[in-house]
């Protein structure tokens, strides 16, 4: 999937906390889910 726009409301309804790992790597925690993304940053 990929997206075109950023639209704050929505992230705002979805992520719950974005957690800065080190350097590179951030977590994003998912609102009302058990699910937490791990990313690269490019």
């Amino acid at each position: 999937m990929c997206f075109t726009e950023y639209d704050e409301t929505l992230t705002r309804r979805f992520v719950e906390r974005i957690t800065v790992v080190d350097a590179e790597t951030i977590q994003v925690k998912i609102r009302d889910a058990d699910v937490v993304i791990d990313g690269k940053l490019c």
